[in-house]
């Protein structure tokens, strides 16, 4: 019982070293994460340069997320320089947050519109000088050229075209032919021999019951 009662002591007696211990570290010695933009605010459509950095060291590896107006997260990763790059195509609210072996730091930047171009003026020619030079020389301005007189061409005449009178070609006159005269069909030369010998056999009845 009295070595139980030892061991917990002891261990009280370490766990009150650790946290007295922690809370004597000061905030500024633990390691931390931070975040640099370049430009900064970041300009709309012009690239952004986010640096992550821990204790000041360049982090290669950290996973960085952008969301602009709340929208989805764009996920990004450093270089060996500690860098990732994004582009905003829209005005806003950007919130960028780094994360790295368990560290996270945040930070919020407003998109600014990119800025309109200004237009370059053009320049104005100077006047031809007019005047009296130093020794009585006088100062003759040039001249503007009188630019020739443009020729206008006139068309030519479009010529009239007459038209070609088109020969009469007279009607081609068919002859009519002649009627055919109808032919009555003969009769085969078969049949009027069988008429002869019915004719003659009738003829010969007729004698032999007249001699009865």
């Amino acid at each position: 019982m009295r070595n139980s009662k030892n061991n917990r002591g002891i261990i009280a007696v370490l766990l009150t070293v650790i946290v007295l211990s922690a809370a004597a570290i000061p905030a500024g010695a633990l390691p931390a994460l931070s975040i640099a933009l370049s430009p900064d605010p970041p300009v709309q459509g012009q690239p952004l340069t986010v640096t992550v950095l821990l204790d000041g060291t360049p982090v290669h590896g950290g996973d960085v997320y952008f969301v602009l107006n709340d929208g989805t997260p764009v996920h990004g990763q450093t270089d060996a320089s500690g860098k990732v790059n994004y582009k905003p195509l829209l005005t806003g609210t950007l919130k960028i947050t780094a994360m790295y072996m368990g560290m996270s730091a945040s930070t919020e930047s407003t998109v600014s519109p990119s800025p309109t171009p200004t237009p370059t003026p053009t320049p104005t020619p100077p006047a031809p000088a007019r005047g009296v030079l130093g020794g009585g020389a006088r100062v003759t301005p040039t001249p503007t050229p009188t630019p020739a007189p443009m020729l206008v061409v006139t068309p030519a005449p479009t010529p009239t075209v007459t038209p070609t009178a088109t020969p009469t070609v007279p009607p081609i006159v068919t002859p009519t032919p002649p009627p055919v005269l109808a032919v009555p069909p003969m009769i085969p030369l078969y049949v009027i021999l069988i008429a002869i010998v019915v004719a003659l056999v009738i003829i010969a009845g007729a004698y032999w019951v007249w001699r009865r």
